[in-house]
């Protein structure tokens, strides 16, 4: 049985006038902690899971305040149970060591704010999914009906 060859992956693309030199052993540091070079290699992107979403937007509220200290904005998607972070430079386009820094912070917040190994995540249902349609209407729980 012949293994099929694994994917090559995209080398770092670079905004055009970065010094690489201190910036690449970071980020093999950083692929090497689940970020991955994304657009060609122009970005990075991870995905944080956590048990609560209290966390994750505990989490997503931490990036969001050292970003705009930073003057350095990432896309963030924020699910049930994940984050996911992407950083780019637009100007000039490509990755630069705003990127490498602020994924290194993403990293010490998400440690701080107790991200979890994929799977680990708590999966929420609706409150009355375990209850007897009778339970359910006798239940505390209400819905707000706008």
């Amino acid at each position: 049985m012949t293994s099929e060859p694994e994917p090559e992956l995209p080398a770092p693309r670079f905004a055009n006038g970065i010094d690489t030199a201190p910036l690449l052993p970071k980020l093999e540091t950083l692929i090497k902690n689940d970020w991955i070079l994304v657009d060609s290699g122009a970005s990075i992107l991870k995905t944080y899971f956590f048990r609560k979403y209290f966390s994750a937007v505990s989490f997503v509220n931490v990036v969001a305040a050292q970003s705009a200290s930073k003057s350095h904005h990432p896309t963030i998607k924020l699910r049930l149970g994940s984050v996911e972070i992407h950083w780019t430079s637009h100007h000039p386009p490509g990755l630069t060591g705003k990127d490498v820094d602020m994924a290194e912070l993403c990293d010490e917040a998400a440690e701080l704010m107790g991200a979890v190994e994929k799977g680990k995540p708590q999966k929420c249902g609706p409150a009355t999914a375990n209850l007897t349609p009778e339970e359910a209407q006798s239940s505390k729980v209400r819905y707000i009906v706008d």
